[in-house]
């Protein structure tokens, strides 16, 4: 007996979900919040898996695939929870807008500027660069009524303000640069992949993000990323 198409998609899904990426050939980057008193529980941490075709986002019990091949992204609030499925715009044709963004909020979160702040304190011995990147920046100056903030890909996406340190001397700084690149097609289409997928990051702030920090309204967290040749974690200073 064949299942209905619906529910062979959502096995499909739950099936990509659930089989990790785990070739020894994979990309894996680890950040870990080192700026919160040791009563905030569990601390954030954010887990990627990369591939050429894929990129997997774990944030707690939260988990995003980014099926760059398929053209899809899959999402899970819980593991108990069925997987949502997100279809994506395939490339521009020449000349062609961004689909799915039309209304000026939308268009504008999607938007980004970007400012270089200079050199930037050592994380984890690697130099870096200091950048702040504007999501939604043109909305400021005309904000009456806001926050703004739009849903797309079962997230919330609003102006935010994210202060970087980038590096190119992470080990694995020009396969990560590479597969942006090859990326770059799909995310032109979709720019909100800039903000699921921080690889998609790289070519835009001309290096990998390895410590973000971003002031909530409830708390400032800072991100670090964690130094995979290192049996310990080591905060920036």
């Amino acid at each position: 007996m064949s299942l209905p198409p619906p529910l062979c998609r959502a096995l499909g899904g739950l099936l990509l979900l659930l089989s990790l990426p785990g070739r020894a050939d994979d990309i894996r980057l680890e950040y870990r919040a080192d700026n919160l008193p040791a009563t905030y529980t569990p601390a954030p941490e954010l887990h990627l898996v990369i591939t050429p075709g894929t990129t997997t986002v774990q944030d707690g019990q939260r988990r995003l695939l980014i099926d760059y091949d398929g053209r899809k992204i899959l999402t899970q609030s819980a593991p108990e929870d069925p997987p949502q499925e997100y279809p994506l715009y395939p490339p521009l044709a020449p000349g062609e807008a961004p689909r799915g963004l039309e209304g000026g909020v939308a268009a504008e979160i999607a938007r980004y500027a970007l400012r270089d702040d200079g050199p930037g304190a050592a994380v984890n011995g690697w130099r870096t660069t200091e950048k702040t990147l504007y999501f939604g920046a043109g909305l400021a100056p005309s904000q009456v009524a806001g926050p703004f903030a739009i849903r797309r890909y079962g997230r919330t996406f609003r102006e935010r303000r994210v202060y970087v340190r980038v590096t190119n001397e992470h080990p694995h700084s020009l396969a990560l640069r590479q597969i942006a690149l090859q990326h770059q097609p799909l995310v032109q289409a979709n720019p909100l992949l800039l903000q699921l997928d921080w690889v998609n990051l790289i070519p835009v702030l001309d290096g990998l993000p390895v410590a973000l920090l971003e002031r909530g309204r409830k708390v400032t967290l800072r991100l670090v990323l964690k130094d995979a040749a290192a049996d310990f974690y080591r905060p920036t200073p």
